[in-house]
Parts: C-alpha cells; structure tokens; sequence
C-alpha cells in the first residue's frame, strides 16, 4: 500500500484574544476622552489600540479624525486607507480619505486625482452622499472643469436644499459661467430656505447683487447690498466699500451715500492690522472719495 504524502491546510491567523479587545476598548475610551484636549496623547491611545485590535476598522477612523484636527494629512490618508482596508463600503470613509487627500494635495501643490477618485467612490457607494458631491464640485473647480463643477454643485443642492453652502458655491459657479438667470433662481430658493442670523446670508445677497449688477439693474443692486450691510456691515467692513461703491457707479452718482460708505470703510478697514488686508479696497476706496469731491 503506497502512501502519500499531503500539504497541511494552512494555518488560520488568529484574531485578538477577548483579553486584547478588552484592553483595546480600555484605550480607545481613554483616547475619546482626551481627543480634544490632548490630541497627542489621544494618538498615542489609538495606536496601541489598533495595534491590539487591527481588524477593527473604527479604531483606524478615530485616529484618522484626530490627525485631521491636527492638520497632518499625510497620516490621516494613511489611517483612513488601513480602515476602508477592513470596510472597503463605508462611503464615509471614502469621504475622509478624499478630504484627507485634497487637502494634502492644496498643501504640497501636487495633483487632485487621488482625492477626485476617492470622491467618486463615495458617490457610486451612496448616491445620496451631498457632501461627496460637492467636494467633488470644489475639486473640479480647481481643475477649471467649471462645467463639471456647476454639476456636481447642483447635484449637492438637489440632495440637501437647505445647506445654504452649497447654494452658494452653485450660484458662484453659474455665475462664473455666466448663467445668470440660473445664478438667480440658485439664490432666490437658497433665501426661501435660509435660517434667522444664517452666516452665509450675507454672500447670497452680495451674490444677488452681483446678478443685478449684470443686468442694469441698479435700484436693486443696491437694495440687496444695503441688506447686505444691514445683515453683516458690523461684523466686515469691506461691505462698506462695496456698497460706496455701488452707490459713486449710480446714474447719476450718489455722491452723498457714496462718501459716507468710504469714509466708514477707510476708517475702520484701513488702519491697524486690517489695512494689509484691504489694501487693494483702501486704495481705491481713497481714489474715489477724491474723484467724489471733486477739485
């Protein structure tokens, strides 16, 4: 009788014991406990908790999150690529490791494909994923792909109408692209929507007037920018400047208004620490209250 000999079946990899998982949920409390104030030694938990448990794809995402906080976008890819290892589904994951990636990218000025294609993932994952939508219109405005920008920016407005952040990034893309008519209609819905002391309220009216302003329409160019000031002019000086300036381009000049809107500008925008900021709207701001008073 002959024998035989058999290659032994291999050996199945053993996961942690209880004793490790305990140990690791231990440390990822711990590190959620001082992940705010003490992010490095939150870090420090995490780490000895995946290295405890490194089948479980939600000690990787903390991490990542904490890397995020701190700005160091080359380990946050790095953490979010070994938790989509273990869930290669979580369209939430394809989120951070794009945003992860884009940011890394604006930093060391290298390309955006890498970011684009995780956005893409999230959205053939989760066609209900807004934000991956409109990260991918902010990606593609970068590349100058204006018309795929506007697309995926109105495809994140359709999906959540009420994020008053992607009606604005849509009506400054229709805009761009000199689609005023759809800009306007873009901000009149995004206004129906816009909660009491909403921040960006004041970008959809400097938006309309921007919209006013390409059509003649002065009365209500100005109109939507005295809103403007009325919304904001006592956090941003500079609507100061752009509503005196909409007022010296009136036909005729509004010389009164004109003056009063530049001299508050130049007197709260152009001195201090905010006159670098302004020094483009603090010169003109000058040359026209000359122009205004005449010789």
């Amino acid at each position: 009788m002959s024998s035989s000999s058999s290659t032994p079946a291999p050996k199945k990899t053993a996961g942690p014991s209880k004793a490790e998982r305990q140990k690791a949920e231990k440390l990822v409390n711990q590190g959620d406990q001082i992940a705010n104030l003490d992010p490095n030694g939150a870090i420090e938990m995490y780490q000895q908790a995946e290295a405890l448990a490194p089948d479980d794809h939600q000690i990787a995402f903390k991490l990542a999150k904490v890397y995020v906080r701190k700005e160091e976008w080359k380990d946050a890819a790095a953490a979010m690529k070994r938790a989509l290892a273990l869930a290669p589904d979580n369209a939430s994951y394809w989120y951070e490791l794009g945003f992860a990636q884009e940011q890394q990218a604006i930093a060391s000025k290298t390309s955006f494909n890498a970011c684009r294609a995780s956005y893409q993932t999230c959205v053939a994952l989760d066609k209900m994923a807004h934000a991956c939508r409109h990260r991918l219109g902010l990606v593609h405005r970068r590349l100058g792909n204006e018309d795929q920008a506007a697309w995926h920016f109105a495809a994140a407005v359709a999906l959540q109408p009420n994020n008053t952040g992607y009606s604005v990034a849509l009506a400054q893309m229709q805009l761009s692209l000199n689609r005023n008519v759809a800009a306007q209609k873009t901000i009149e819905h995004a206004q129906q929507r816009t909660v009491p002391n909403d921040p960006l309220a004041v970008s959809l009216l400097l938006l309309l007037a921007a919209v006013h302003h390409r059509a003649g329409a002065t009365r209500e160019r100005i109109d939507a920018l005295e809103r403007a000031h009325a919304l904001g002019g006592h956090r941003d000086p500079i609507l100061l400047f752009i509503l005196g300036r909409a007022h010296s381009e009136s036909t005729p000049p509004r010389r009164s208004e004109a003056l009063q809107m530049l001299r508050g500008f130049v007197k709260r925008g152009c001195r201090g620490a905010r006159a670098r900021e302004y020094a483009r709207a603090c010169s003109e701001a000058r040359q026209l209250i000359g122009k205004l008073r005449g010789p």
